[in-house]
């Protein structure tokens, strides 16, 4: 408001954003803080900033499980805690300008998470090479080096994503490449003896059903369909399709998904590495992602978030 003394004629406004109230507890009789307010201000009532005992009131949630990850900016004394449930029950974001330190404010919640909550299973996809020393012994590293995620994981969209082009020539390729991933698929499953066959019976295959094939059993029909073809424009998707599934698998850079000679069902070792099944004293693993190309990690991050929210469900 202006200040007629000094002669200012200068208005200043602020906004109020009224977030709760101190009320007395009925069933303790202790000052609680409750959400919502019951009565709202009137013009002219005065203003005070909240002192220590009232933030403490605010911030405290005695009957709820939570974590402590510092103290409040607008009062040291008074420490910063986060609901647990609330948080990690649904999806939540921290956003800031770079070098703010997301990364750190993302270290400090799970630091402050691990010692209380060593059975969780918690997978940090680590595009930047940040966390990798963050958490100790408490979390499971694995690089290109040591990651293993067999491309059979991968369900249709992620093997379009992987293989096909992005140009005029991509309906027919995925087109193809649904013929030859079931083809594939079929064919392995033909292959097993046992008990493993009787589950794989190959009419029960789709595209997206998460069985073993081969990459050169998707060549070879490629082949195979490119023999009965006789027009050079009817064969261009079939030999660019084949071209970028021999790319993938000649290339160094992709032998963490693509490079493996032996083809076999490793879904429960790959599963229990990567989702801490059992945790066994690490319930974090760090993904670092930094040296896997640019064209493929859509694809690695979607097969292994949709994994977890699979293995969540």
């Amino acid at each position: 408001m202006p200040d007629a003394a000094a002669g200012d004629d200068n208005i200043s406004l602020i906004e109020l954003n009224l977030a709760g109230e101190i009320v007395v507890d009925r069933a303790t009789s202790h000052l609680t803080f409750r959400r919502g307010v019951s009565s709202l201000p009137s013009i002219g009532d005065g203003v005070h900033l909240a002192d220590q005992n009232a933030l403490t009131l605010a911030y405290t949630q005695p009957d709820a499980a939570t974590i402590d990850v510092g103290t409040l900016f607008q009062n040291a004394a008074v420490p910063a805690r986060l609901l647990v449930d609330d948080l990690f029950g649904k999806h939540f974001l921290i956003v800031g300008t770079t070098g703010c330190g997301k990364s750190s404010a993302l270290t400090c919640i799970l630091q402050s998470l691990m010692p209380e909550y060593a059975h969780a299973r918690v997978v940090v996809l680590d595009i930047h090479n940040e966390y990798s020393a963050a958490f100790g012994e408490m979390a499971e590293s694995i690089d290109p080096s040591s990651l293993n995620i067999p491309f059979w994981l991968l369900n249709f969209q992620e093997l379009i994503a992987a293989f096909a082009s992005d140009d005029e020539h991509r309906d027919a390729e995925i087109e193809i490449l649904g013929d030859a991933v079931l083809w594939a698929k079929r064919r392995y499953s033909d292959s097993v003896t046992g008990r493993l066959r009787k589950t794989l019976d190959g009419q029960y295959i789709t595209v997206d059903t998460p069985v073993p094939f081969r990459l050169a059993d998707l060549v070879a029909f490629i082949d195979e369909q490119l023999g009965k073809l006789d027009r050079t424009l009817s064969t261009l998707s079939y030999k660019r399709l084949k071209n970028r599934v021999e790319t993938l698998v000649s290339d160094s850079r992709y032998n963490f998904m693509f490079g493996s000679l032996m083809i076999e069902d490793t879904m429960i070792d790959v599963l229990g590495r990567l989702f801490r099944v059992p945790v066994a004293g690490k319930p974090i693993t760090v993904l670092n992602l930094s040296a896997v190309p640019a064209e493929i990690m859509d694809v690695v991050i979607s097969v292994i978030s949709r994994l977890a929210f699979d293995l969540a469900s």
